[in-house]
């Protein structure tokens, strides 16, 4: 099922950074929240509706259990969605536009610490930059992704939401304000600058998620404070419009572009790929990691309602993150059953929409 959500307020969405008396008292806020955001509230909303089953939150009849967000889109501009942009990509140095170009993939030089058999790196006439916080639309991921296109023209984060500090005080359980308890928050307004020639609309999630049933719209508690957004049920959208086409690898390389951040068994590698040969075995298939696009490592936590404490914080690996393997036995139809648009490990972070992948296409 689809799902649209549209913020009603600013919106705030904690990173995993410290927030305490003594340390620092600016709070920041992430942009996209993380899929287990929109599950937690997806979970929230269902015990809202039926009390009578919250007593069973967390055990074996938990009737939210089967309960899996499959994907998360950002939407904008009418009807464009917006993807995270690969990491593989970089920007001239000083270029002053939007557009990236894709590392090459090259054997690793006898002399290195890279353990893989391949390397990314720029192309040797181009004096290049990362890019931070970037995103692509439907039409050039999906370019990306066959390969069709050696240039993408990419969107900022600031193009998408506005920062508006909030300055707050804690208060006591008696609801009077606390001595030195003074703080900052960078809330988030969901809403495209208008100096980009685009019409006034604000932004909104499309979340596609499986397993109960809600209401055909209502509100969700979404992010820190609680803040309200709008939810309704959108069937007049395939969500196979939504998700870039498959393209079978002409060669025997393809990479995986992760639609979602992942928590990953062993940091960030997923469990089924020896950690020292690189070799691995994965639902009727046999590949080789040949190289990685990784970020920088995130910290994953949250609040778990009914203890009413902190869950514990995971490293993951953040979304548009890509891996390159050489397919060494199986189909390349196959490829797209295990791998596009699913999880890239199974782990129980899966069901809350961590570590979506898709397939995309490599030269030879």
């Amino acid at each position: 099922m689809l799902l649209q959500t549209e913020p009603l307020d600013t919106l705030f969405f904690r990173n995993g950074k410290p927030f305490n008396r003594g340390e620092n008292n600016w709070g920041e806020s992430l942009f996209p929240p993380y899929p287990s955001v929109f599950y937690g509230a997806l979970r929230t909303a269902f015990f809202a509706q039926n009390p009578q089953y919250f007593p069973l939150a967390g055990t074996s009849d938990d009737p939210t259990s089967s309960l899996r967000i499959r994907g998360m889109f950002l939407k904008a501009w009418g009807d464009s969605y917006y993807f995270p942009l690969p990491r593989d990509l970089i920007q001239e140095k000083n270029a002053g536009d939007n557009c990236a170009f894709p590392l090459q993939l090259l054997d690793t030089p006898s002399l290195s610490n890279c353990s893989l058999p391949k390397v990314l790196a720029s192309p040797p006439d181009l004096i290049a930059e990362t890019i931070g916080d970037g995103w692509i639309d439907q039409v050039t991921l999906s370019e990306y992704l066959a390969n069709s296109s050696k240039q993408f023209y990419f969107s900022d984060l600031k193009d998408f939401v506005t920062e508006e500090a909030k300055i707050g005080i804690k208060l006591t359980p008696g609801r009077s304000a606390e001595d030195q308890m003074l703080y900052r928050a960078g809330m988030l307004r969901l809403s495209p600058r208008q100096d980009k020639g685009k019409a006034h609309q604000e932004c909104s999630f499309i979340i596609d998620y499986e397993g109960i049933n809600l209401p055909e719209q209502g509100f969700l508690k979404l992010g820190g404070e609680g803040k309200a957004t709008h939810y309704k049920h959108i069937h007049e959208l395939d969500k196979n419009s939504l998700i870039p086409a498959y393209s079978a690898p002409k060669h025997q390389v393809f990479k995986i572009y992760l639609l979602t951040p992942a928590i990953l068994n062993n940091g960030w590698l997923p469990d089924w790929i020896n950690p020292d040969t690189f070799f691995g075995h994965y639902q009727g298939l046999k590949v080789k990691l040949l190289t990685a696009a990784l970020g920088k490592h995130l910290f994953i936590g949250g609040f778990d309602i009914k203890k009413r404490k902190p869950k514990p914080m995971h490293r993951a690996v953040p979304a548009g993150s890509v891996y390159y393997f050489e397919l060494l036995e199986g189909e390349a139809e196959k490829v797209k059953e295990v791998f596009h648009y699913q999880p890239f490990e199974n782990t129980p972070y899966a069901m809350e929409g961590y570590g979506i992948g898709l397939v995309g296409g490599m030269d030879e």
